[in-house]
């Protein structure tokens, strides 16, 4: 959002960049809070929602106080495929090029992190070297999406728990799986988006919103139920 209003000239491969640095600080942050006690994933998403809040506060003063490209700015604060096309895939693939390998590489140790720190150190693995690379790749990947589509919110959320009910836990079958169905959710909620007014075009980040917002507050629940 930064470099869309303050510095609008930049080249578009800035980007990713910048939305890889402010991923990767709200990451250090929640890493920080992770630290201090033993959290639960429902804690720890509603502590990454907080930030969120933050954050959103300060785009909002940054498009009163720079009003020059506010409506690019609106359009990827709510996140939309409305104008992409190859240049962003362009723009993109250098990233999935890097990352993708590393995250195949990942994968078995994926389940040997699932076991515990304690059980992974003693089959050979630095748990804490090895949680770095991991959150690294997740926010490098989040972040560089991002850049391209704008903040659509709750896939990360769904996903991965629709995808743990129908693929089962083993992380081979659970990645892939998560990333398939979070892009059917995308293409579901552009397609809807498209078609409930024409012309006039819903932006996928909010349908995804009120989608996952009711799925959210129904893992909340399920949480308290199993403690």
């Amino acid at each position: 959002m930064a470099v869309i209003l303050i510095f609008p000239k930049s080249p578009v491969y800035v980007l990713p960049f910048s939305a890889f640095a402010g991923a990767a600080i709200i990451a250090v942050l929640l890493l920080l809070i992770a630290r201090k006690k033993s959290i639960q994933p429902s804690s720890l998403a509603l502590s990454g929602i907080a930030l969120g809040a933050v954050c959103h506060a300060g785009m909002q003063y940054m498009m009163v106080k720079f009003p020059g490209d506010v409506n690019a700015a609106l359009i990827w604060l709510t996140g939309s495929l409305w104008g992409r096309n190859w240049e962003e895939v362009k723009l993109l693939s250098p990233w999935l090029l890097v990352l993708l390998p590393i995250v195949c590489i990942l994968i078995p140790k994926l389940d040997l992190m699932s076991l515990g720190d304690e059980l992974a150190q003693g089959l050979g693995e630095n748990a804490n070297r090895l949680r770095f690379i991991l959150i690294f790749t997740a926010v490098a990947l989040a972040g560089s999406c991002v850049a391209v589509v704008g903040s659509i919110g709750f896939i990360g959320l769904l996903a991965p728990h629709i995808a743990r009910r129908l693929a089962g836990e083993k992380a081979k079958y659970l990645l892939p799986a998560s990333a398939l169905i979070g892009a059917i959710i995308l293409l579901i909620a552009d397609t809807l988006g498209r078609g409930i007014m024409p012309p006039v075009e819903i932006p996928a980040g909010i349908l995804t919103a009120v989608i996952g917002a009711p799925y959210f507050l129904y893992l909340l629940k399920f949480e308290a139920r199993k403690q």
